[in-house]
């Protein structure tokens, strides 16, 4: 199996002949130089990808995260990892201005001109799949929400060939959840509302959103609207991830702690979203909310709405700055930040320091 150099004419006239992707069914086994990779995420057959791959194009967030971290930056990537990095992960300008970006939708034409050998995504539909195959293999899958975030990072940590970096990120994370904790009295007992601020409603963040997942493994509660199982979440609000509520409803936003995100795609988006969480405050229905009138309702940063670990850990440090009332750089700092500033550069090195 190997993968040419293909002009983008050669591609298209391939296309239209409908040639079929380069998957694991089309041999029993792989050339020298690949291996199998088979995984129950997959959204196609097992797929031979190359044993060392040097140009990676991430066209999902988890094998953008990887390699940023393993210091093999991927070649190319999708559209809109690259606002969302920038703003919300400052310490990482310097890493993701050096990507090449390939739209959003992904533009098979962009990929092309990079000469990948991997390209990975998540929830790319079937046609381009077909597309994307001529180039190079294509390791598809897709996610059951944004709070199945784990399962993508260890799947695509194989996938990669490290999955012993892809252990220390879990283990620094399980290690501050455990700091934290110690700093809080029975976190059980505190109830953490979670709300993403949108510029005409509101909606609650439930049990298989990205950070209900964090704020579960730090060992909070979670008030009754919002603690649902998957399956009582789906029969009351008809999804598990979130529901949208109206300002009468706001009752089911309350807890001891309110923190509030907003992460529109623009900035009209987000000074829409800022104009409704003035009105959401200005309301008195607001007064009657507990975490309003004891002053413990936050406006948090758009890396809630995150997926991966570097969101993981900027949820912790706000949840270690407002319910424990501590500095993370004291009691616990976040492993992608130099201990004298809140911006620095994320290596390798410092990412083994901070777990040992």
């Amino acid at each position: 199996m190997r993968y040419r150099n293909l002009t983008i004419l050669t591609l298209l006239t391939l296309l239209l002949v409908s040639v079929a992707p380069i998957t694991a069914q089309d041999a029993a086994e792989c050339e020298d130089g690949f291996r199998l990779f088979e995984h129950e995420m997959l959204a196609t057959d097992p797929v031979c990808v190359p044993e060392n791959p040097q140009r990676v194009v991430a066209l999902d967030p988890f094998a953008y995260e990887l390699l940023i971290l393993n210091d093999t930056p991927p070649v190319g990537a999708i559209g809109y990892l690259e606002p969302v990095y920038r703003n919300s992960f400052p310490y990482l300008a310097e890493e993701v201005a050096a990507i090449e970006y390939v739209g959003f939708p992904a533009n098979v034409e962009a990929i092309l001109a990079l000469n990948p050998d991997l390209i990975i995504g998540s929830f790319l539909d079937e046609g381009l799949i077909t597309q994307l195959a001529e180039i190079a293999p294509v390791v598809s899958y897709s996610t059951v929400g944004s709070g199945d975030w784990k399962r993508p990072m260890q799947m695509v940590g194989d996938l990669l060939g490290v999955s012993e970096l892809v252990d220390d990120l879990f283990a620094q994370y399980e290690t501050r959840l455990a700091d934290l904790r110690a700093t809080v009295e029975d976190p059980s007992g505190i109830e953490v509302s979670i709300i993403r601020i949108q510029p005409d409603r509101i909606m609650l963040n439930l049990v298989n959103s990205f950070p209900a997942v964090v704020v579960t493994d730090a060992g909070f509660g979670r008030p009754e609207s919002q603690a649902y199982s998957e399956e009582e979440a789906m029969e009351v609000y008809g999804g598990a991830v979130g529901a949208f509520i109206s300002i009468e409803e706001i009752q089911l936003a309350d807890g001891d702690y309110i923190f509030g995100w907003s992460n529109q795609a623009d900035a009209e988006g987000n000074a829409d979203a800022d104009a409704n969480w003035q009105a959401v405050q200005s309301s008195p229905l607001w007064t009657t909310l507990t975490a309003a009138q004891n002053e413990t309702a936050y406006r948090v940063d758009g890396h809630w709405l995150g997926w991966g670990i570097f969101a993981a850990h900027g949820i912790i440090d706000d949840l270690f700055t407002y319910i424990a009332g501590a500095d993370p750089a004291e009691v616990s700092p976040n492993p992608f930040l130099t201990d004298d500033e809140t911006e620095g550069e994320v290596t390798p090195e410092a990412t083994e320091e901070a777990s040992d």
